[in-house]
Formats: C-alpha cells, structure tokens, sequence
C-alpha cells in the first residue's frame, strides 16, 4: 500500500507512485518477429499528454510506444515506411518519410513561445537485427486526385540517403498559426526518430516531457478576444486543442444573456424572398443582421471591410456574428481571388489577420435570379423546421470509396470504413449504403447509388474523382441531379474530391454544389466541396483526422479528430461541443488538416467552401422528440423565465418578428432566458433547438402584471468560513450560499421570504429559509451572502450539477401573492484519479527502460486528477496476479 501526497487545485496534477520489484517472465518486448516487423520502444502507448496547464504555461509529455514498419513496392525498388499509431509523418518531400506527431494549443495572444525539455530518453535500434533491410520509404508530395499516378515521378533525395550520419527532424518546434474566433492557436511538433541511411539504424526518443512558456503575454487582449468572440457555436471545433478548457469559457453570463448574432449579406434582388427565412432565423433565436451591397458596397473588398468592422465592433452585450449567409453568386457577391491557386474563394470574408484562419462560419446561397434562390429558402425552411411528410429518410445515408485503382482501396475505403465502423451504423439507428473500392467500379454502380438519393438519404459521402460537373466514377452529375426525384428527401452531401463547388465566373454553367441546392424539390440543403483540386492524404484526414492510412478504417485511438467525429458525441465529449452546424463540419475538416502539419493546410482553408445555410444542423439518423418545459405565459414587462430542455438546446422567444429573448441549455438541463419588454400584450412563440432533436414549438401567454414579482437574481458560493476558500463547490464542504434577489414587478414587495429546497439526491440543506423584508418594485435588488447553507454527499459526481428551487412569498400591489419560483443550478467539483502514463526505471540493470526476464526495475505510475475538485489523503494499492511477477511494495 502506497500514500500519495495532497492532489490539490483544478489544474492537472500528478503524483508518482514508486512500485519495486518487477519480475517478468515472456518475450523481451524490444524483440520484433518477422511476422509484423514491429519495434515496442517503451511500455507506454503512443500519444500526447498533457501534464500540466497553468496560466503561464503548459506542459507536454510526448511518447513512442510501438512501432510498425511497413514494406512499400515503387518504381524505385523496395523501401519500408515505419508508422506510430496517432502519429502523422513528416513532410520534406525526396528526404526519409518519418513519423511526427503534431498538436494544437491555445496560448495567449501577442505572447512568445520558449520551450525547455524537462527529461528525455533515447534508444537506438539497428534496424537489420529486427528483419528490415531496405531504406526508409522517402516521402512523396501528396498526390492530387486530378492526377494520373503513373505519370507522377518518384521523388528520392539519393545523395541524403548516402550520408552516414543521422538524419533528424526538430525534435521539438512551435509554430504560431493565428487567431480562430476566440482562441490564439499554436502547432508544437515532436519528431522521435532519427535515420541513418548507412548504418540501418534509428535513433528513437521513446519519451520527452517539455515545458512551454508564454512570454510577453497581452492578458487584456486575450481576455477581452474570449469575452467579446465567445460563441457556444464554436465550441466543437475547439475539441482538436489540446489544452483548451471549455469549463472557462463564458457560457453562463454571455450567451445566456445577449443571442447569437447572424449575418446575410446580399444583393438587393432578394430582399422580398429572404423575408420567411429571416422570420426563421429569428424565431429560432438568432439576432439577424441583414446588409444590401447597394448599401455596403459590391465589391469583395467593401463587403469584406463592413463584415470586418461589424465583427471587430462585438462586445459581451452585442456579440459578433458567429454565421455569415452571402447571398449571391460569384457575379453578385465576388469572391476573392484565392492566394493559394487559380479559384475562388470565400475564405477571406471571414479571415482579417492573414492567417488563413476563419473567425465566423460561413456558406453561401449561390443564385442569379431569384429563380436559382427559392429553393434553396424553401429547401432549407422545410428541413429545419421538419416539415418533411415522411421523415424516416433521415436514418439512411449513402458512402462511397470511388474508382481509383491506385489509392481507393486504401484513402478512399479507409475514410468510409472509419465512418461505418464508428458511426454511420445500427448503433446510431443509421442504416448505411456502402460502396467500397472495387465494388464502386463494377456496372451499374452509378444507377444504384443514385437510387438510394431517391429513396432519400439523410446523408451522401463520396470520395475520389470530380469535375465542375460532378462525381466522375461513379458518375453522379449535375444533369442527374436535375433528374432526382428525392421530393421532400433533402440532405446534406460532402464532396472530397476536386472542382465540384467551381463558383467562378469564369464558368457558364453551375457548379455540382451549385445545382444541388438550386434544384427545385430535389437535391439538398448543403454541399460541402472544393473549387479547386483535393489531396489523397489531406482529404483523408479531413474527414477521419489526422493519422496513418489504413484501408481497413482507422481506430478512433489512432487519428486526431477529423470532420466525422465532429458531428457524433461518443468519446465523453462535452455538451459545450454539440453545435455540429454544417459550418463547423468543414471547420473540423481543415482544423485536422492544419494539425496534420501539412504544408497545404492554408490552401485548404481557401479551397473547401460550403454552399448552403452554415447553421444548419444536420440530422444523423432519425432525430428524437425534445423534452421542454416553460411557463404558459409571461409579463410584458420583460423580466425572464426559465425553459427546461435537453443539454445542448438553443432556444428562441419572438414576437411579431421581435427577437425578446435567447438563451443555450447547459448540462444542468435548464436556462433563465432574460426578456426584453413586449409591446402589447398577447402570444409570443417559442422554439427550442437541438441537434438529432425535432425542434419544440410552443407560445407563451403575454400579460401585463402590475403587482410584485420576486425573482432569483444570482448566487455566489462562501466556502471561506466553513470551508477551504477556493470559492467553487467541493464534496462534503460546508458551503454558505449568498443570493440575490430581484423585483421585476412594479409595487414593492413587502415581508419577503424565500425558501430554498431541491430534489437532488446527492444534496442537503441545512438552512432552507431566509428573510429579505422588502424588495422595492422596477428591478431593485437585495442580496444577502449568507442566505442559506448547503453540502454535496462525499460521492456526489464530478461535475454534478443540482438544480435548486427558490420559492418566494410576499405581499404588496393590494393582494398576496402565491409564491414566486425560480430554479438555479450548483455544480459540485470533486478529484477523479486515473493512471495518466507508466514508465519503467531499470538504472540498475541494462537501463534501457523496459521489463526484461530476471531483471528487478521500478515502475513508475503518474497517476493526474482528472476531476475539477480537490483530493487528499489518497491510498493507491498495486496487485498484481499474474505468477511470473513479484510485487516487493
């Protein structure tokens, strides 16, 4: 038995555990058989963690666990490519291809990086004595898919490969990417080997633990970039960043109070058809900016200036936009002239710091008339709203690995493997129709794939060659588009290939993108593709995350996440990343790309656009019924109420096409949505929204109340006197509750009291009745700071969020009144211990860190709180049953 130290604060906190003794009987684990051509350089898994995360730095450990060797057959004679699960590869085009392993951080803005290795450990392997014999594989550029394989030569620095030396790569390097709505984005790259060419042999860093500083930091710019850019909607994209705490961000005190902010810039001929669609937006609680170019200016410069300025003007109470609509086609709304090709873009109405970054999403309803534009309005007006006559389409979805004798049986069926294992399956309640490399290449698999889209899909993913006029093969094009008959069967389709959102100009017909969303009562609601040439390796990990490329389909473990995982919540995601609008499917895409370290991460950014609605949610798989609750009516004076719905709900309160109020459901299941005063009396309507839920329509009665009316204002936790004074909520800690209340009526209150209880099991409340006296009336405020008094049980959950009932009574305006109630939540914060990393210290015997037969060694546990609260007192116990091992501690 083993005593740990105090695991304090809410940072990622380690503690060694020291174990003697370890004998070990079996296969040395540095042996590889000839079967698998497979070195295991630690007992570690391979993969980025992160130890520590403080205000002032970060820190990374990086290890090597097992390492596969790969044959390859070229043109060039046989070479063998080593690959690390989780782990990209290097870049240098013709130099030796060697695995690298990249990540996303946040680091304050304006601020320096300085990296300091704080231990590290080495092996070197002679690759003859494991079976390999052949060099390693050079890399080679990442081949278009416009290209012709045999016709692309085969790039081998020789001279490199004949110097006996090693060839290295940074170990460790950094590189500052730029600004992503909120975040300041960094890319640190750990590069383990080292080749030599002559001598066969690898020089293999198994471990490396480093320190990140950030020097010279601007903490009021970086405070003020998440206050005023804050958008829940952004908050899935976030997930890929490693040391991104999404506990901080702003959700409470912003978006419950001011809503998101939606911008439609078009062209004048459109102004009478965007008036339902705008009626929507509003009604599902979007703050709706609409500019005219004849106002604005039509050229992309003007535009761009105007978004530019309304983004940058945003403040905690008038946010940015989070969504841009350009309405128009490329002879309307003109884009930009890409810096990274000949195409368009649309890119740089969102990016203002060079970068290549987007701090807004953004789509485009691509029409010159107002012909081209209708159904796309009334497309997507059916879709969101779920008009759909029959709607179980949306279980069914269609995936295709197109025909490419070269790559389709490994990028292309890898990418649709990873997707049907992991989530377009039974157990999402998806039913897939799957086209796999050769099985897309046989006859007729055109016609039966294009059979399926009638029927109706929710979903179409293809993958492999295209053109301004569609899918080549097999073919799927614009003129077949226009003989759908998937009538009320709309969806959206993601195109990996090239050319198929062609917008230009310069062409006279529309591009695939174009025509799928134009088509009236056929076609889709979005199309996600590109307006120039893709990548084999890049759209790969666009769509899986970055990672090694298996035919098979990829283990989740083994790629960064990539657009697919955007959409889906089944690795403990939070419920801060469930927006998945389309406008964040194509940000996760490139996000995996730009992590991939590839060198076409920002010709990405610029060439994959969105033709559709950016807010659109898609369903995957048959949505569910939303569980909301409201009040049946409210006071015209304003005030606020509170709806209860699934975590994750955006939810909307209008009347006669006045936004009132919005508000995001957290994890507590509930919102107290502030409303602005109505006019008159009467109905406002109220929608809630959800992704995979149908969306709530419901009204609330609006009356006028000239009586009192006490409401919960706010709360704050006193854990100074009773407790440990971190000011947050930890199990079994006496907490003094102070509370705020409100009188939104318009008489006094007199003798006000107010009464605290809940249902929640994990809960007691040991004061439950204070006295505030009177409250005047016209929102006047009276807190008290230690109202009541409360603790969470010793096993209450991390992260537990209570649901508290304030009932208050009083008298006043002539008559009593029944009690006012109002809910509020209370999250309790408790330690939850894991094994973050093992590593072997056998110093005293070969000291080359692994468990050998005879040897006595210590292993070393870092065991990290992954909980939010404080832990003391922690007893650790090693058993072990196996006969061979011997436990002296």
């Amino acid at each position: 038995m083993v005593t740990y130290n105090k695991i304090s604060g809410i940072d990622l906190n380690q503690i060694i555990l020291w174990c003697l003794a370890y004998f070990l009987f079996g296969l040395n684990l540095a042996q590889a058989t000839d079967q698998n051509k497979s070195i295991c350089v630690s007992a570690s898994p391979s993969g980025v963690t992160l130890l520590d995360n403080k205000t002032e730095s970060l820190t990374l450990k990086f290890d090597v666990g097992m390492v596969d060797f790969h044959p390859v057959t070229t043109a060039e004679g046989e070479f063998v490519l080593p690959t690390i699960s989780g782990f990209s590869r290097s870049f240098k085009t013709g130099e030796p291809s060697l695995p690298m392993v990249n990540k996303l951080i946040s680091i304050p803005f304006d601020c320096q990086l300085q990296v300091d290795i704080v231990s590290s450990e080495f092996e070197i392997y002679n690759l003859e004595e494991i079976g390999i014999t052949t060099p390693i594989m050079p890399v080679q550029p990442s081949l278009s898919k416009s290209d012709e394989p045999s016709e692309v030569p085969f790039v081998y620095n020789r001279s490199l490969y004949q110097i006996d030396k090693f060839y290295q790569l940074p170990l460790i390097d950094t590189e500052i990417l730029g600004t992503l709505r909120s975040q300041h984005l960094a890319l640190v790259s750990f590069s383990p080997f080292e080749y030599n060419p002559v001598q066969n042999s690898l020089r293999v860093c198994r471990s490396l633990t480093v320190n990140i500083s950030y020097l010279n930091p601007d903490w009021i710019e970086t405070d003020s970039m998440h206050k005023r850019h804050y958008s829940p909607f952004f908050e899935p994209v976030y997930r890929g960043i490693i040391n991104y705490n999404s506990s901080s961000a702003p959700v409470r005190s912003d978006i419950a109070s001011y809503p998101i902010k939606y911008l439609i810039v078009s062209d004048r001929m459109f102004e009478n058809q965007l008036q339902p669609f705008i009626e929507w937006k509003t009604k599902k609680g979007f703050d709706v900016v609409v500019a005219y170019t004849d106002v604005i200016g039509a050229t992309s410069s003007a535009i761009k200036s105007y978004i530019n300025n309304l983004y940058n003007s945003g403040t905690p109470e008038n946010p940015a936009p989070s969504f841009v609509l350009l309405v128009g086609d490329d002879q309307q709304i003109p884009a930009f002239d890409a810096n990274k090709g000949s195409f368009v873009t649309d890119l740089h109405f969102c990016e203002f710091t060079g970068d290549y970054l987007p701090v807004m999403y953004y789509g485009r309803f691509s029409a010159q008339n107002i012909f081209q534009l209708q159904p796309q309005i009334d497309k997507t007006l059916e879709y969101e709203q779920y008009l759909m006559p029959d709607p179980s389409y949306l279980g069914e979805v269609t995936l295709v690995s197109g025909n490419d004798d070269q790559n389709a049986s490994s990028y292309g069926n890898g990418q649709i493997n990873y997707g049907t294992e992991n989530y377009f399956n039974v157990t999402h309640d998806i039913d897939p129709n799957v086209w796999l490399y050769p099985s897309s290449s046989m006859p007729g698999a055109d016609e039966d794939i294009i059979e399926t889209i009638n029927n109706g899909v929710g979903f179409y993913n293809y993958t492999a060659h295209c053109t301004h006029y569609g899918h080549q093969d097999p073919e799927f094009f614009t003129n077949d588009v226009d003989d759908l008959t998937n009538i009320h069967k709309y969806f959206l389709g993601i195109g990996n290939c090239c050319q198929t959102n062609t917008f230009s100009s310069d062409f006279g017909s529309p591009c695939f993108g174009e025509a799928f969303l134009q088509a009236e009562d056929r076609g889709g609601i979005g199309y996600i593709g590109a307006s120039e040439d893709t990548y084999w390796d890049e759209d790969y990990w666009w769509a899986v995350g970055y990672g090694p490329v298996d035919g098979g389909g990829p283990d989740f473990e083994d790629t960064g996440p990539g657009a697919f995982d955007g959409v889906f919540h089944d690795h403990g995601e939070p419920v801060s990343q469930h927006f998945n609008t389309n406008g964040a499917i194509v940000m996760a895409g490139n996000l995996a790309v730009t992590e991939s370290g590839s060198s076409r991460s920002d010709y990405y950014w610029e060439v994959y656009h969105l033709m559709g609605d950016p807010s659109v949610m898609t369903y995957f798989g048959m949505p569910t019924a939303n569980s909301v609750t409201h009040p049946p009516a409210a006071d015209m004076h304003g005030y606020s109420i509170v709806v209860t719905a699934t975590a994750g709900s955006y939810v909307g309160i209008t009347a006669n096409g006045i936004l009132h109020g919005a508000g995001y459901v957290d994890l507590s299941g509930t919102v107290t949505i502030p409303l602005t005063p109505f006019p008159e009396t009467g109905t406002a309507d109220i929608v809630v929204c959800a992704q995979n839920k149908i969306p709530y329509f419901g009204s609330l009665d609006i009356v006028e109340n000239s009586d009192p009316h006490v409401i919960f204002e706010s709360n704050a936790i006193n854990d100074a006197s009773l407790g440990n004074g971190n000011s947050i909520v930890d199990v079994g800690e006496p907490i003094l509750l102070g509370v705020e209340l409100k009188n939104v009526g318009i008489a006094d209150a007199l003798d006000v009291e107010a009464v605290l209880s809940t249902e929640d099991p994990y809960i007691t409340i040991t004061d439950d009745t204070e006295l505030y006296g009177t409250i005047s009336g016209g929102y006047s405020v009276k807190y008290l700071g230690e109202a009541f008094s409360f603790y969470f049980d010793a096993d209450a959950p991390d992260g537990h969020t209570a649901i508290m009932t304030l009932s208050v009574t009083g008298t006043g305006g002539g008559r009593s009144d029944p009690p006012w109630l109002s809910e509020f939540t209370v999250t309790v914060h408790s330690p939850s211990f894991s094994i973050k990393s093992i590593s072997i210290d056998d110093s005293a015997e070969n000291g080359n860190g692994l468990i050998e037969p005879g040897e006595t060694a210590e292993i070393i546990l870092a065991i990290e709180n992954t909980g939010s609260g404080v832990g003391g007192n922690i007893i650790g116990t090693l058993a072990e049953p196996d006969s061979f091992v011997f436990l002296d501690n």
